[in-house]
């Protein structure tokens, strides 16, 4: 049992100093977004103090007491005094966790899983330690211990103060640096708002340029492998390039022919093949290129043995399925992507055409989440999300999101129900389920979590992690699809 409580003491102090990390240095870490949420309330600090602090003291204190008990088994007197000290440091503590649990149900409405970890750890080593005190002795556990010639208190009381002044001293500091999450942006009303906060307001938009900043650097890795490769071949990258991509990429006739053909239709009527036909082969050349060009970068990687190292964009955590939200692909597909639509949105008309055309394509690799994102600005939008739920509690639902995406200029009351009609859907039923708040909940749900996330406008995608305004292009989805298969 002392080993068990060793284990579980360890397990907390690493689990709180990570939660004190997370409120220092921000919540970007954490892999669950209801770490934000919980981390940058009020409730987070008590008079000042982080929980998180408090609970790595707690935890250090602990690891102290249990590693003293494994020290000596067989002084009784010695673990008992250590018992004590562990019960009096546990039950507050555990009142405490009690608590906290309780604020996030039901005031934060959100919940942190290293939090309730803490929590956990705290219950459980306070149920160990009943058990080892029934077994070191009969005594009651209520009986006042000898604190004052107790070395475990002495211990105990210099350890929770410096473990404390010392970490809020340094991560503070760290804190307070540029970038520091819990830094002081501006103080309205006498309210200091937190760069954590403002985060949260402009998360899609931090998402976005840390995709810049993820393409910028790893290109700019790349001009250094093509310089490096360049030196030993006593030449210059333009000429490298030149070498391995433009003096190798050509367009035929025959592909230029193909070209025309085949995008014809979307051409201005009357348009020849003579008056676009350098503009394709342009086109087809940087395609080309492209494609020679990633192959050069990726084969360089290898031959010089350079591995990136670049972090990646933080990753937006979004529940993919929640309350049966409608889905196409395998549900084993490597890849998801979750779409935020409004039926009324133009974009996401087109999207929904280019994500069944990449279902064909990807049958087995790719899974699409449908999520509802009424926007203010159409009026029709959110009724037509309910009859879409509607259309699917009979085994309707892509089929009226199809419909609903074809007459999305013409939106009302009367045109969904005769969508409805078309779809040979129960009309009783399909009526009554418009009315049913369990419906509108499930829209309502989505759309919080989409701001919850930080999106404002639709087409809003997120593919395994990764946020996009539209369907990227298909190499970014082959590449995708590929990383997500290694």
């Amino acid at each position: 049992m002392g080993l068990l409580l060793l284990v579980t003491s360890v397990l907390g102090l690493f689990n709180a100093l990570y939660l004190t990390g997370l409120h220092f240095l921000g919540s970007q870490t954490c892999a669950v977004s209801g770490c934000s949420a919980v981390l940058s309330s009020s409730f987070s600090q008590i008079m000042g103090v982080p929980v998180a602090l408090l609970g790595l003291s707690y935890f250090s204190a602990i690891v102290y007491l249990v590693y003293r008990l494994i020290q000596f088994p067989d002084d009784e007197s010695a673990n008992r005094k250590s018992l004590h000290w562990i019960i009096l440091l546990s039950i507050p503590s555990t009142l405490v966790c009690v608590g906290l649990v309780l604020v996030q149900a039901i005031l934060i409405k959100s919940f942190c899983p290293f939090c309730l970890a803490n929590s956990g750890f705290v219950i459980l080593v306070l149920g160990i330690t009943f058990v080892l005190w029934r077994r070191v002795t009969a005594d009651s556990i209520i009986k006042r211990p000898d604190f004052g010639a107790s070395f475990n208190g002495i211990v105990v009381a210099m350890i929770v103060p410096v473990v404390w002044f010392v970490s809020y001293a340094i991560l503070t500091d760290l804190s307070g640096s540029a970038g520091g999450a819990n830094r002081t942006a501006g103080v309205i009303g006498g309210e200091k708002i937190s760069l954590r906060v403002l985060d949260q307001d402009i998360r899609s938009d931090l998402f976005k340029l840390e995709k810049q900043i993820f393409s910028a650097r790893k290109q700019a890795l790349a001009m250094r492998i093509l310089d490096a490769e360049a030196f030993r071949r006593k030449t210059s990258r333009d000429g490298l390039v030149f070498q391995e991509v433009e003096s190798i990429a050509r367009v035929s006739e025959q592909e230029v022919e193909s070209f025309y053909k085949m995008n014809v239709r979307q051409l201005p009527k009357g348009t020849t093949k003579e008056e676009v036909e350098r503009k394709i082969e342009q086109h087809l050349l940087q395609a080309k290129q492209k494609v020679l060009y990633k192959a050069l970068v990726e084969k360089l990687f290898v031959v010089h043995g350079v591995e990136s190292q670049i972090p990646r964009p933080t990753l937006v955590e979004v529940a993919p399925n929640p309350d049966g939200s409608y889905h196409k692909g395998d549900l084993s597909a490597p890849v998801t992507i979750i779409k935020f639509a409004d039926y009324q949105c133009g974009y996401c008309a087109k999207t929904n055409l280019e994500i069944k055309a990449l279902l064909k394509r990807y049958p087995d690799k790719i899974r699409v989440v449908f999520r509802h994102f009424p926007l203010d600005g159409h009026p029709y939008s959110r009724e037509a999300a309910y009859a879409a739920e509607c259309a699917g509690k009979q085994g309707r639902f892509w089929k009226m999101t199809d419909k609903i995406f074809n007459k999305q200029s013409i939106l009302d009351g009367g045109v969904v129900d005769k969508m409805a009609r078309d779809l040979d859907l129960t009309m009783p039923a399909f009526r009554s389920c418009l009315k049913d708040s369990k419906i509108h909940a499930k829209v309502a749900a989505d759309l919080e979590a989409g701001e919850y996330v930080g999106i404002r406008s639709t087409p809003s995608l997120i593919i395994n992690g990764e946020f996009f305004v539209g369907l990227p292009d298909a190499d970014v989805i082959s590449q995708i699809i590929e990383n997500a298969e290694r």
